[in-house]
């Protein structure tokens, strides 16, 4: 525990609202994602969890600040072979995970900065604020809110958010693009969909902004360290605003805090494993702040990397295996309908897969094709359990016993690269 973080939950602390400011230095979004959960199950004993105090329960706001490396994250309730690009991201080695939140589909890189605020009560419109004034006051960015989840500069979309509420706490997360690699967005995130007929939710390609469009100084550590002070500003804790500004100038003046990923492309960052450790090129990149910032010395703030007994919690855990598994990403998927149709020198093939869970339920095959017998072949893969997926489709094909290997092969080739 941080010496802030010690001076904080003093017998001499204010007894009004004390907001807690916690930062993730691990950039997998499997762990991330655990922690998020964890923190929004164990919100009223978060003190317990941080090792202060193992009596008192936690009633107060909380801002969770974190990056992930190149991943894909969709919603909940999203169809991931329609939202996403899968050849394209296994391709290019990007990290999928589906959230335990709803929304959409989006892309994430170190270059985007990820918020989560946790409160008893439901505020997002407080929250709101605080990203606005941030942007206002310390970058010179005019934001504005849009509809119920987005926010706005020049008409175009810099942040989108998504909420959940459990046992009376309210879960506010996000993303702020700073200088998001966008270039990559229809690689992973525009496949064709008119081939499919989805129950499921779509995302929409809205236009978009990076914020270091508008001002090329900002990056996600000087942002990180801004929203900090407004998120502590806003609830009146800690070192009151005029306090702030006389005593504590210069060691917090924003524009201090770069950070390692100045100037940084994105062409520059790196992959983390999928055991949420750092390899040896992201060691280089800096944490979003660590305990060597002096505004962790006026702050409460707290750290949480892959050491911390949090990450050893056996809820942790299930919610970081769940993450993983196969089942909770492709297999909780609503069901869909998938068709394939192609005219081949042998004859015309019209494929319907319906998919339910991640598996191949049942479906049916149309052609013109003389070789009946491999037409019958083919139908059994709605009767096998077959996985919706490249691996398991092809390892079914290529066993089954026809007469026309070659056909079978070209079959097979054109059903992978649909799907």
């Amino acid at each position: 525990m941080n010496v802030a973080l010690k001076r904080w939950y003093s017998s001499e602390r204010k007894k009004n609202v004390n907001p807690l400011i916690l930062i993730s230095n691990n950039q997998n979004i499997h762990f991330n994602l655990s922690l998020e959960n964890f923190l929004l199950n164990n919100y009223s004993d978060l003190l317990k969890h941080l090792n202060v105090n193992t009596i008192e329960k936690y009633d107060d706001p909380v801002l969770f600040l974190w990056r992930n490396n190149r991943s894909i994250i969709i919603g909940k309730n999203q169809n991931i072979w329609s939202e996403c690009n899968l050849e394209n991201i296994k391709e290019d080695n990007v990290i999928v995970a589906r959230r335990f939140t709803g929304g959409g589909a989006v892309y994430h890189d170190l270059q985007n900065l990820c918020f989560t605020f946790l409160n008893n009560t439901l505020n997002t419109d407080n929250n709101f604020s605080i990203i606005s004034k941030t942007l206002k006051k310390h970058f010179a960015i005019d934001a504005q809110k849009q509809g119920r989840n987005d926010i706005i500069v020049n008409d175009r979309k810099c942040s989108g958010s998504a909420f959940k509420k459990i046992k009376n706490v309210f879960l506010h997360h996000g993303t702020i693009m700073v200088n998001l690699e966008k270039d990559v967005l229809k690689r992973y995130l525009t496949p064709d969909k008119i081939k499919y007929i989805k129950h499921g939710v779509s995302s929409v390609n809205a236009r978009t902004i990076n914020l270091k469009e508008i001002n090329p100084n900002i990056t996600c550590q000087n942002l990180c360290c801004a929203l900090i002070k407004e998120f502590q500003a806003f609830y009146k804790n800690g070192v009151s605003n005029e306090e702030g500004e006389a005593n504590h100038a210069a060691t917090l003046n924003v524009e201090d805090y770069t950070g390692g990923d100045k100037g940084a492309t994105p062409s520059e960052q790196s992959h983390t494993n999928l055991s949420g450790n750092l390899n040896e090129r992201e060691k280089n990149l800096d944490n979003l702040i660590d305990n060597s910032s002096p505004i962790s010395n006026h702050f409460n703030i707290h750290y949480i990397d892959t050491n911390e007994s949090i990450t050893k919690n056996p809820e942790f855990l299930k919610y970081f295996n769940l993450l993983k598994d196969w089942d909770w990403c492709y297999g909780k998927t609503p069901k869909f309908q998938n068709r394939l149709c192609k005219q081949f020198n042998f004859g015309k093939f019209e494929v319907f897969f319906n998919v339910s869970n991640g598996m191949i339920k049942d479906g049916n095959i149309f052609s013109d094709c003389l070789d009946v017998n491999l037409v019958e072949q083919l139908k059994f893969i709605f009767n096998n359990d077959v996985k919706y997926s490249k691996d398991s489709v092809a390892s079914f094909l290529r066993d089954l016993q026809v007469e026309n290997k070659d056909t079978l092969a070209e079959i097979t080739e054109w059903i992978l690269q649909e799907l």
